[in-house]
């Protein structure tokens, strides 16, 4: 029994001198366990590191980036403003330069032409619209008749009685003098317009005119840009002051004037019906208040010199389309 005894507590004892060992050994388990994870706290640690620096890269680019467009925008600010203040300056010197062309023409002794001269270079100015007119027309007139089998209507007339009536009744005629009024509105605009300075233009100005010149020169019928032009230059270098009356810009076409006996004195007349020009003694018939007519269309403006502001002398009559109320009369 006493030997039982003790082996059991042999036994015990040696159980529980086991279970110790076991608490160790977790012990030096879980030891272990914490020493493996330092490591990977470590390698954490370094990650946060490079991040960190790539973000402090990045900022540092951003705000490099940011210097340099600030730096480029105020050298861009500047150099427009040099720019405009370059250009203003160039504005300034082309208006110096201007007037010194101004004052250089000015100092020029000025041409004095006589009276006689031109009035001969403005009438040679109609016969020549006029001989230009008739050879350009006719020779349309022939080409489309040919292609067409008839004559051309030139114009439509629009609301107006009076070019209803005239380019009715004169197609080719009626249509031919419009065509010389617009020319003379347009020589009056463009070339004897006291707003229009024919020295002094620029270079790129002076060739075109040059070029226009040169063909119109060797055109067939000669055109009429030419002598205007000259005509033109010698009344503004001129010392005397010469003035149209009236401009075509005062006279509607087709707009009907009361013709008298008096103006066959200081107009140059032609007759719608006959295509002839009115002389003072033409034998025309007059009411009894002397009108003998109306006028339709005024071809050309007089030519007036102008001595001062209350008197002038005519020196080449104005040329009108009249319709006269009565067919001319034949010489007794």
């Amino acid at each position: 029994m006493d030997n039982q005894q003790s082996s059991l507590a042999s036994n015990e004892y040696q159980r529980r001198s086991a279970e110790p060992s076991e608490d160790i050994g977790g012990n030096e388990t879980s030891r272990s366990e914490g020493s493996d994870s330092k490591p990977k706290l470590h390698q954490s640690e370094i990650d946060m590191s490079t991040s960190r620096q790539d973000y402090d890269d990045l900022v540092e680019s951003h705000e490099a980036t940011v210097e340099e467009n600030q730096y480029l925008l105020a050298w861009v600010t500047q150099t427009r403003e040099e720019l405009e203040s370059t250009q203003q300056r160039n504005n300034e010197l082309e208006q110096e330069l201007q007037a010194c062309k101004d004052d250089l023409f000015k100092m020029q002794p000025r041409a004095r032409v006589s009276d006689s001269d031109i009035a001969q270079a403005y009438d040679n100015l109609h016969e020549q619209i006029s001989n230009w007119m008739e050879g350009e027309i006719a020779r349309f007139e022939a080409g489309f008749c040919r292609k067409n089998g008839h004559l051309p209507n030139f114009f439509h007339h629009g609301d107006s009685w009076v070019a209803k009536e005239i380019l009715s009744a004169y197609p080719t005629f009626g249509g031919e003098c419009f065509i010389r009024f617009v020319t003379q509105y347009l020589l009056q605009d463009m070339v004897f317009a006291d707003d229009i300075l024919l020295l002094g233009l620029d270079e790129a100005d002076t060739a075109l005119l040059r070029r226009i010149e040169r063909s119109l020169d060797k055109s067939k019928p000669p055109r009429v840009i030419i002598p205007a032009v000259n005509l033109a230059n010698t009344m503004q270098t001129s010392a005397t002051k010469y003035k149209f009356v009236p401009t075509m810009k005062e006279v509607s076409p087709f707009k009907t004037y009361t013709l008298t006996q008096e103006d066959l004195l200081r107009s140059k007349v032609i007759d719608v019906t006959t295509a002839k020009t009115l002389k003072v003694d033409s034998p025309v018939e007059s009411n009894g208040k002397g009108e003998i007519g109306e006028q339709i269309l005024l071809l050309a403006p007089a030519l007036y010199r102008q001595d001062s502001e209350y008197s002038s002398l005519l020196l080449v009559k104005k040329v009108v389309l009249v319709k006269l109320d009565k067919p001319l009369c034949k010489r007794r």
